[in-house]
């Protein structure tokens, strides 16, 4: 479906657009081996890929069904072609039209050519068999450019013979091109082919002599180019047909050939010769516009994508970009996190959330985990889906552990997944945002918090991340590198909790789902509240650059995980333009 002659198809026959897009999401959401049949997720977002469904299932229609021989699938191929290019304008002035037109016409001519053949001779085989043994009928047909009074037609020796163009010429005149020769063949050696009267070197030499001599017909003009040195600079020698002439001749042209050149050629080697006539190759990455509006809340996680790369967070966060792709095959890291979350949320509203018993907190986990797999990938998910499962499920058996003492010494989940936005109006389970006062205005922050904790003893709070990579980094590793904040998350996690209510000094920290399960468990933050007011002034310093429009050069080397940008960002690119400060 992602042809683009498909895709025009579709939206002629009715299709809503924005298809491709949903579809690429549901791709990326589900990971599904199958598409079609009983969709998954939600109903509602799915309703234009079940109309894109039933249109190519209407198309397709005569297609369906097991095997069968050959000359039957025939006409329904001729059909779909009909269907998808039928009501098609093609203007033959275009090249892109001509050429898809000609490909059209190789597919009808084989599919002609196909069912001539005798019934009882062609194969039984399934639709997609059938098309591909068509498609295998044709890949060797080459569509030539549109000829042009300026254009200068290439052919090759056997075809220049049959030619009527009045000047020929005629390059690598050399022995073993012209004529070729074969000896060493492992299954027909040359005697062999003599013997059986199969076309040998004598039967060679004498059709390129005949060739030969046809171009040399007094009516044209032929011009025969005869190399001296490879590329390589090895001796190259003239076709043996050049000395079938009388002894004086060939005196000549040896002679002619072989002595020294009377003049050499002052000649450059293409690769040697080329030359700079600028100073870069004019790769030039996009710079930075002027926003229409300013930005006015940013996500808490937002801030360590400015510290990385200013520009990176103006095509991310400011343009709104992002890439998708279908050629995903597990979860990224990002998936699995967002799959731990879910089950981690529905277990802080589960009856088990209090509870004190390792065993019964595993068990809830795994019924969580088993629910929200089916929910997300059906039935049948994936190989490494079933793996990457497994995996979380050992994760989560070691974090039943330390939830299971966590509860003992007076620890409960208070809140979990509580989103701040500035939606809060319009949907009453969304928290207000917090706010940065930077220069006189605020700048409202917007996130998620994953988890929030009470201790019923002491009444002390800590806000808490879940963190699922295999490395299992602590805070301190994470947000500050050789004693620099590079990253703010936890620290404005403060911001928000303020909305809540919650004014007082509060631990922040992650709690690990590392690939080690050995090291499962609650990693805090040790910053001291003189660090956390430097955070606060590294957040309002990003606050005031944004506003200022700061978001050029991007950052050399690129920072870890922004692949996704490198092909705006000319990442490895060579010949791209250097980038210049702004000023």
């Amino acid at each position: 479906v992602r042809h683009p002659d498909m895709e025009q198809w579709l939206l002629r026959d009715g299709v809503r657009p924005g298809w491709l897009e949903a579809l690429d999401d549901y791709y990326n959401s589900h990971l599904p081996t199958a598409i079609g049949g009983d969709w998954l997720g939600d109903a509602a977002r799915t309703d234009g890929l079940r109309d894109v469904e039933s249109h190519i299932k209407r198309l397709l229609k005569g297609l369906r069904g097991g095997p069968r021989p050959l000359s039957e699938w025939l006409p329904s191929i001729g059909k779909l072609l009909l269907k998808i290019y039928g009501e098609r304008d093609f203007d033959l002035e275009n090249e892109a039209d001509r050429v898809r037109w000609m490909a059209i016409q190789c597919v009808q001519k084989s599919l002609q050519h196909l069912a001539r053949l005798p019934a009882e001779l062609t194969p039984n085989v399934s639709a997609s068999e059938a098309i591909e043994f068509v498609l295998d009928q044709v890949s060797g047909e080459r569509i030539a450019p549109k000829n042009t009074e300026a254009a200068v037609e290439l052919v090759g020796w056997l075809e220049l013979s049959l030619d009527d163009a009045p000047r020929l010429i005629v390059t690598s005149f050399n022995e073993g091109f012209v004529p070729s020769s074969m000896n060493a063949d492992l299954f027909l050696p040359g005697a062999l082919r003599t013997a059986l009267g199969l076309e040998d070197n004598a039967r060679r030499y004498a059709r390129d002599a005949y060739a030969l001599s046809t171009l040399l017909s007094p009516w044209r003009e032929t011009t025969l180019i005869v190399g001296r040195r490879t590329e390589d600079d090895d001796p190259l020698a003239p076709s043996r047909l050049l000395f079938a002439a009388d002894p004086e001749e060939l005196a000549r042209r040896a002679l002619r050939f072989f002595s020294p050149l009377e003049s050499k050629l002052d000649r450059r080697p293409l690769a040697g010769g080329l030359r700079a006539t600028r100073r870069d190759l004019g790769f030039d990455v996009p710079r930075p516009q002027d926003t229409e509006e300013p930005l006015e809340h940013l996500r808490v996680t937002a801030f360590a994508a400015y510290l990385a790369c200013p520009y990176r967070f103006y095509l991310s966060q400011v343009l709104g970009f992002r890439s998708a792709s279908d050629d995903a095959t597990e979860l990224d890291g990002a998936a699995f996190g967002s799959l731990a979350h879910t089950v981690l949320e529905e277990f802080a509203s589960s009856d088990e959330r209090e509870s004190t018993d390792a065993d019964r907190i595993r068990l809830c986990f795994e019924h969580l985990l088993a629910r929200q797999v089916a929910r997300q990938f059906g039935e049948h998910p994936g190989p490494a889906i079933r793996i990457q499962v497994q995996q979380l499920r050992l994760r989560l058996a070691a974090l039943a552990e330390w939830q299971a003492e966590r509860a003992v010494q007076g620890w409960r989940i208070e809140h979990a997944e509580l989103a701040f936005s500035r939606k809060s109006d319009e949907r009453p389970e969304i928290r207000r945002p917090g706010e940065l006062l930077v220069d006189g205005r605020i700048m409202y922050l917007t996130g998620r918090i994953d988890r929030i904790d009470v201790n019923v003893n002491t009444g002390q709070r800590q806000i808490l991340d879940y963190k699922t990579s295999d490395s299992g980094l602590k805070p301190q590793q994470t947000h500050r590198h050789k004693h620099e904040w590079v990253d703010l998350q936890l620290p404005l996690y403060r911001h928000l909790a303020r909305s809540l209510g919650i004014d007082e000094p509060v631990g922040l920290g992650y709690v690990l789902l590392p690939k080690n399960s050995a090291n499962v468990g609650l990693a805090l933050a040790e910053w001291s509240v003189e660090e956390l007011a430097e955070a606060d002034r590294m957040a309002q310093q990003v606050v005031r650059q944004i506003r200022a429009g700061e978001f050029w050069p991007p950052k050399e080397p690129p920072p870890k995980f922004s692949e996704e940008l490198a092909f705006i960002c000319m990442d490895g690119v060579f010949g791209r333009k250097r980038f210049e400060p702004v000023g």
